[in-house]
């Protein structure tokens, strides 16, 4: 028989084991039956079960009845607490009451305390005034009565301190009071006024000497309401300058300077006011009225001195004022800044940079700016080889409509005006020094009139104008600028563009190879480039800078028109005599290359099937080709325009005259007919409507040498007809054989003679 199994509820009832788990209980006994190793029995393990669910009751019983003695407990706490709250209530009601009766009863205490206080302190200050007032006037009465002064003035070392507040006192007195009573007390007071005064002074020196900041404080606002107080401050500016003036190592004049040596000086002027501000602060009361009059001394005394030094007569002269005058600026905005000055406006700077340049920024600097663009401009003009004029003539045109003339109605000048422009002046004929070249090896070459001597005329135009904005004041800015503008054009315009026209169109005068007139079209492109630059200069540059003063503004704009207007001129005239050339080398080139037997061939020759137009007309096309080619480079819009229909107008001249000349033979009008046809292509390279439409008129009228002589009058009623000349269809008629034998011949006469 198996052992029974002894397994207690209790192991697994009871807080410290946690809740209880029956699965789990259940395990434990199957484990500890398995573990005994013998046959099941049920019995003790039911046993077990009702024993434990016995004592779970019992266990739940007295938890139960803890949980009653517990409410039971809290409800009594809670009773208690409430009767508690509503015994303390009325109580903390009260204790508030009294608090706010309590301050309330504080403020209204602290605010009669606070009246007593101010009405004590007023009649401490009046009973202070009137001991002070008693006091003055006992020490008045000394001096009135010519007897021995009062202590502190008749101590054997008197407070100074006190005895200069008295003695203000009274000498403020004594300009109240007649003369003629208190003359002699007056007379004392100012004595011993002007003594402390003295003493104060001195020990304010001995004070600074030592360096002791203490004793000058206390003296320097025990002087402050003496008149002296300004030589005290004056006094103590030189000595502070001089104290550091080993500091600044300013050069000799004359010597060669650089950015380390300008930095070095500017640094030392920067820390010694540095220096100065915190010394001012401590000694001195207002301390930035004295700090702005240092800045202001030490500016005049040491960067004057510095100035001076650097402007010396130099060939870099404008160039170092202007400079010079930009690093002082920048150094004013740095100490402005630094010592914190209020100047927000900027005119403390502006005075203080006037009066430290007004003796460079007179009226002569503009006249330096000028003679010095003046000399720059004639050292370039010399380079182009043409001397600029010792005194320019005038070119201004009276006739406003010559002034304005242009290509389509160029104006012929007068011999004043050609002697006014020295066409034969024999110094455009000098050998530049420092090239070699005569102003003809120049216009060959094409460097005449060079865009870049203009550019850099220009450029020190613009270097003048950015130094005037500069160093000019703004209400003189416009009139500077003008003048400089003047300068540029003289020099520019007048000496350089203007003489260089003129030299040009004196060499086409003298008849010279084609070569001289292309050479005189790339002339005309670089005058009109040099223009063009010019006006790019003025809107630019110039016109925001004048544009404030209208007077300014219209003299620049009717001085530089006027100018303008002048090389317009020249270069109508110089175009004019250019085409003029051309036109007289393609009438000597049909002259001398056109044959008589070109147009005559004999009856057996196939030179008009071989050949497409006469040597003649080879040569004179090659010409034209290149004239018009250096037209377009030269010109354009309307300028252009004007300038090809003029030289389509006196070709079509030139080769009705010549064709006037010809003998032509049945063969030869194919030969004529083909030369027509090479002209027209080679004037419709001029993109021109009235040169296409006069050799359209030469085309159409070559068609009577075509037709057979019954016919010419039906040709010449033709609509295409109308527009043509009829003295060209006379002249083409009369080219033919059977002129004279035909009736075309009275046909075209009649045509011709009618209205």
């Amino acid at each position: 028989m198996l052992p029974a199994i002894q397994i207690s509820a209790d192991k697994f009832v009871g807080p410290e084991n946690g809740p209880y788990n029956p699965e789990d209980f259940v395990e434990r006994c199957t484990i500890q039956r398995n573990a005994s190793g013998a046959e099941f029995d049920p019995s003790p393990l039911l046993a077990v079960f009702e024993a434990t669910i016995n004592s779970l009751q019992e266990l739940k019983m007295e938890v139960g009845q803890q949980i009653t003695d517990l409410e039971s407990d809290v409800g009594l706490e809670e009773t208690n607490a409430q009767g508690e709250v509503l015994r303390i209530n009325p109580m903390a009601r009260q204790a508030q009451d009294a608090l706010a009766d309590l301050s309330g009863g504080m403020k209204e205490v602290s605010h009669k305390i606070a009246h007593i206080g101010n009405m004590l302190e007023n009649k401490h200050h009046a009973r202070k005034r009137a001991i002070r007032a008693r006091t003055v006037m006992e020490h008045f009465d000394a001096f009135h009565s010519e007897g021995e002064l009062l202590p502190p003035f008749c101590d054997l070392e008197p407070d100074l301190h006190q005895c200069a507040e008295i003695i203000q006192q009274l000498d403020f007195i004594c300009a109240q009071l007649p003369a003629e009573n208190f003359g002699k007390t007056t007379a004392r007071i100012k004595k011993k006024f002007a003594e402390a005064e003295m003493e104060l002074l001195a020990q304010f020196d001995k004070a600074s000497v030592a360096g002791d900041l203490d004793q000058m404080r206390r003296h320097a606002h025990t002087l402050f309401p003496f008149e002296s107080y300004q030589r005290c401050v004056d006094k103590f500016i030189e000595r502070f300058i001089a104290q550091h003036s080993s500091e600044f190592s300013i050069p000799n004049r004359g010597a060669d300077f650089n950015s380390a040596t300008i930095n070095k000086v500017t640094a030392a002027i920067e820390a010694t006011a540095i220096k100065a501000k915190s010394t001012i602060n401590d000694v001195f009361m207002y301390p930035q009225q004295i700090v702005a009059q240092f800045l202001q001394e030490i500016m005049k005394t040491v960067q004057f001195k510095f100035i001076k030094v650097v402007l010396v007569p130099h060939d870099e002269y404008l160039d170092r004022l202007h400079s010079t005058y930009v690093q002082t600026k920048e150094l004013l905005e740095r100490l402005t800044k630094d010592l914190a000055l209020d100047d927000q406006s900027g005119l403390f700077q502006e005075n203080l940079l006037r009066k430290l340049f007004d003796e460079y920024l007179g009226s002569t600097y503009i006249s330096m700016e000028e003679d010095s663009l003046r000399e720059q401009y004639a050292e370039l003009v010399k380079e182009v080889g043409l001397a600029a004029r010792s005194a320019r003539p005038s070119f201004r045109v009276k006739d406003e409509q010559a002034a304005g003339a242009r290509l389509s109605k160029t104006t012929k000048p007068s011999k004043k005006e050609k002697r006014a422009r020295g066409h034969t002046n024999t110094a455009s004929n000098a050998v530049d020094e420092q090239s070699g070249l005569t102003p003809m090896d120049q216009f060959n070459d094409g460097t005449l009139l060079s865009q870049d001597v203009a550019l850099s005329m220009i450029h020190e135009n613009k270097r003048a104008l950015s130094r005037c904005q500069v160093l000019g004041k703004p209400t003189e800015l416009p009139s500077l600028a003008k003048r400089i503008f003047f300068t540029l054009l003289g020099g520019l315009g007048e000496d350089c563009v203007q003489r260089g026209l003129d030299f040009g169109t004196s060499v086409l005068r003298g008849k010279g190879p084609i070569e001289v007139t292309i050479k005189y079209l790339d002339l005309v492109h670089n005058a009109n480039s040099i223009v063009y630059l010019l006006q790019k200069h003025f809107w630019d540059t110039v016109l925001p800078l004048v544009r404030p003063m209208i007077n300014e503004y219209q003299e620049c704009v009717m001085h530089k028109g006027t100018v303008l207007q002048q090389m317009e001129v020249l270069i109508s005239e110089g175009l004019s005599q250019c085409i003029k050339t051309a036109i007289g080398h393609c009438a000597t080139t049909l002259f001398k290359a056109q044959k008589k037997v070109d147009f005559c061939p004999p009856e057996d020759s196939t030179t008009f099937m071989t050949e497409t137009c006469t040597d003649a007309c080879q040569q004179t096309t090659a010409i034209l080709k290149r004239v018009a080619t250096s037209l377009k480079g030269s010109l354009n819009g309307k300028n252009e325009e004007a300038a090809f229909a003029e030289l389509g107008r006196r070709f079509y001249d030139t080769i009705v005259h010549h064709f006037r000349s010809l003998g032509i033979n049945e063969m030869g009008t194919m030969l004529l007919i083909r030369d027509i046809s090479e002209y027209e292509k080679c004037v419709q390279t001029f993109q021109n409507p009235t040169c296409n439409e006069l050799l359209e008129h030469i085309r159409e009228a070559s068609s009577v040498l075509l037709v057979p002589a019954e016919n010419v009058r039906q040709l010449c009623d033709e609509t295409r007809m109308s527009k043509v000349p009829p003295e060209l269809l006379h002249m083409f008629a009369r080219l033919r054989i059977d002129y004279k034998h035909s009736v075309a011949q009275y046909f075209i006469v009649d045509r011709a003679e009618k209205p």
